[in-house]
């Protein structure tokens, strides 16, 4: 298998790790809103927040660079809790300023599988909803085939409890994993 370029340094992937934990703490996370429109009607029902790493001297970095090195060093949860709260904070500003209607719009957010597993995840999504004052409807969680079987009693209960609020879920890159 012929490696992947990576826009970082030959020191590999503990630099990364250290550098990804100073974009934490430096702000250097920046999320991108990519439109979801109807096909039909030509309107936007919706859009997905695409997180992007601000590189002070690389510039814009895409996530396949460094979303496994976030995901192994536990640096996931940090950076998934921040994309909750500035995502709701996004939908909430779309809201306050009529740009969007509640009932037909939805944000997607990607959770990931390690964020997904935490016990708080449940008490993380309402706190970020609840302090942003959103309607629940208005976000749906976008998960993968991969959650969904790993624990199913888990998923199913942590699904059960959000959807009740009013949540919604998305498969996300569903037919590339298990049913493929």
């Amino acid at each position: 298998m012929a490696a992947t370029a990576s826009p970082f340094s030959s020191s590999g992937r503990l630099a990364t790790e250290c550098e990804l934990r100073r974009a934490l703490l430096k702000k250097q996370f920046v999320l991108h809103y990519q439109p979801q429109i109807n096909h039909r009607t030509q309107a936007i029902e919706g859009a997905e927040a695409l997180l992007r790493w601000q590189h002070p001297h690389k510039g814009t970095i895409g996530p396949a660079a460094f979303m496994d090195v976030l995901e192994e060093s536990g640096l996931i949860l940090p950076a998934g809790k921040w994309v909750l709260l500035s995502a709701c904070s996004f939908l909430s500003r779309l809201l306050q300023g009529n740009a969007i209607d509640a009932n037909c719009f939805s944000l997607s957010v990607n959770i990931s599988p390690r964020q997904f597993r935490q016990a708080s995840f449940v008490d993380d999504v309402l706190h970020a909803i609840a302090t942003y004052a959103i309607p629940p409807q208005c976000i749906k969680l976008e998960i993968t085939e991969g959650i969904v079987i790993q624990d199913v009693a888990d998923t199913i209960d942590k699904m059960n409890v959000l959807r009740e609020r009013g949540v919604h879920f998305a498969i996300d890159d569903f037919g590339t994993g298990y049913s493929s």
